[in-house]
């Protein structure tokens, strides 16, 4: 059964909204701490159980989007799942009620005391998977799935991240990853014009994702896209968050726009 609400106090101070790890679209730490922190930990977490906030209408979309993952490119059903930089656990609270052994890692443990009363049936690891690997890690695994750390990971992490995937991944079994900020959407396009000069601006394209993934050895099967709305700031509440809903539900529904999409989800088999 879907347990939603935030693992935060409802009283907890919260202060660092940008959160460390972007600052005016430039990334200002190294994306393996920028998490690390009890008081970001909350207010990452917080904004994705409101009905009223982009992120809260992003994660009731991506919800609906990865049953059609399961009904269309997961079968058999997966025994053994691994969410990679599992966060707060909603992604692995989603992935309980489907598969039978499920796996988060992360490398922060205040994310981890978040996802810990969520995630009731899942082996929670603090680990850097990307330096050394998980010696006792069940295998094989059918599933890894992998949302919002591509984007702001640096290249080089991408790469370690999607090589450590690749190596645990059986014959193929499938990533579900996703992204965004995708730079042909229309707050893309904005963010492009606003952030002019900036050294690193933190979007992929999809052509740009997939070229990523077939070099460390998966081939993609297809795209999700939605967020299709732009919205201002960082959409804690959104205008007429009803309506919106009911838009972005029925563009879901439109597969022949999915790249414009300002998120989109790639489901990619194993080689």
């Amino acid at each position: 059964m879907f347990r939603g609400g935030s693992a935060c106090p409802q009283d907890a101070p919260v202060h660092n909204k940008g959160g460390p790890a972007q600052r005016n679209g430039e990334t200002s730490v190294g994306y393996r701490i920028a998490h690390q922190d009890a008081e970001h930990a909350c207010y990452y977490d917080r904004d994705f159980w409101s009905r009223s906030s982009a992120k809260g209408l992003n994660w009731e979309i991506e919800r609906r989007i990865l049953d059609r993952v399961f009904d269309r490119h997961l079968q058999p059903t997966p025994q053994r799942a691994v969410d990679f930089a599992c966060g707060t656990g909603r992604v692995l609270q989603y992935l309980e009620a489907r598969v039978s052994e499920t796996i988060g890692i992360d490398v922060s443990a205040e994310m981890l005391a978040l996802a810990r009363p969520r995630c009731l049936r899942s082996r929670l690891v603090q680990h850097d998977v990307t330096v050394t690997p998980l010696p006792d890690l069940p295998q094989p695994i059918d599933l890894v799935t992998a949302f919002r750390f591509f984007l702001n990971a640096e290249p080089e992490l991408r790469h370690d991240a999607l090589t450590w995937m690749r190596s645990v991944l059986r014959a193929n079994g499938v990533l579900v990853a996703n992204f965004h900020l995708n730079p042909s959407s229309l707050r893309g396009r904005y963010l492009r014009m606003r952030w002019a000069g900036r050294q690193r601006v933190p979007m992929l394209a999809p052509r740009a994702v997939d070229d990523m993934l077939a070099l460390a050895g998966f081939d993609v099967l297809t795209h999700y896209g939605y967020e299709y709305l732009p919205y201002r700031r960082e959409g804690t509440r959104l205008w007429a968050p009803a309506l919106r809903r009911r838009l972005e539900m029925a563009l879901l529904e439109k597969p022949q726009i999915a790249a414009l999409g300002g998120s989109f989800i790639v489901v990619a088999r194993s080689r």
